[in-house]
């Protein structure tokens, strides 16, 4: 499967999915894909399923695009049976990550989407290898993070549902048991913009006493990337990330989510333009 260019939206075909059912049907057989060409089949798969053009006013268009999803998500639980492994889990999720980062709202719902689906999946399996310290998973934590102050209420909503998953999986790495429910976020307000604040400061401090140290530097790797993102829902979540893994917030956090707002606005500004770096993050970052 090798494509030189691949056009902006893809358009719906029996022929994608044909392919990816191809492709699992391989994954059966040794030895392995090498990882280039994996890297080759993840791409087009992705870019053809998370980019499809559908029209939710027509049952056709939908229809198919869901046994289209449905037969990417087999497709990449097959290659993952390939190496079962935590590190391959992270390589495709790399290759998703592409697609959150996307400025398309449906596009970044579809790939978190993606992400929970694969996660439960290998939520649920017993042979996953679990040696290491995997840093990638700290990188991971904050890629979906970013996304909790979306400005689209159900990307925001995934993306908590994605960090779940994640949680659940570092317990199950560090060997410890999660047969109940983990309630991970608040319930103290019905203002959805705060309520996002309050969620993306909740996940540095619940990650910080479960990460390894790798781990905690490469979430605030992610998160400082992220804090000098061009696009502010980025860069919030970004400030906010930072400020959280640190035990910071009380000094970004108000009684309004306008007031919030404009803090984490002013040290921003303070970062980016004035090249200041304010207080809470001096023995942090370098002046």
């Amino acid at each position: 499967m090798v494509m030189e260019t691949l056009p902006s939206h893809s358009v719906p075909s029996f022929i994608l999915s044909c392919s990816m059912l191809a492709v699992y049907n391989l994954s059966k057989m040794k030895p392995s894909l090498a990882s280039d060409l994996e890297t080759g089949i993840l791409r087009l798969a992705l870019h053809g399923i998370f980019s499809m053009e559908t029209q939710t006013t027509e049952p056709h268009s939908v229809a198919l695009y869901r046994s289209s999803f449905d037969t990417l998500d087999m497709m990449l639980k097959g290659l993952l049976s390939e190496a079962p492994t935590i590190s391959h889990l992270l390589f495709i999720l790399e290759h998703i990550n592409f697609w959150i980062r996307s400025q398309d709202p449906q596009e970044r719902f579809r790939a978190i989407n993606c992400s929970i689906s694969l996660l439960r999946h290998v939520n649920q399996q017993s042979n996953f290898e679990k040696s290491g310290e995997l840093p990638g998973l700290g990188h991971q934590v904050a890629q979906f993070a970013v996304c909790i102050t979306d400005s689209v209420e159900e990307v925001s909503y995934q993306a908590r549902d994605a960090i779940n998953c994640l949680y659940q999986l570092l317990l199950n790495h560090m060997g410890f048991s999660t047969t109940e429910p983990i309630e991970l976020w608040c319930q103290e307000t019905e203002d959805k913009k705060m309520l996002a604040y309050l969620d993306a400061c909740r996940v540095g401090e619940i990650f910080k006493n479960i990460f390894t140290e790798d781990q905690k530097r490469a979430f605030l790797q992610t998160s400082l990337l992220a804090m000098y993102d061009p696009l502010m829902r980025i860069s919030q979540a970004g400030i906010l990330l930072v400020y959280s893994l640190l035990g910071k917030t009380a000094e970004l956090m108000r009684e309004s989510a306008e007031d919030v707002e404009k803090e984490i606005y002013m040290q921003l500004h303070k970062l980016r333009i004035l090249r200041e770096v304010p207080e809470a993050l001096q023995n942090f970052l370098p002046n």
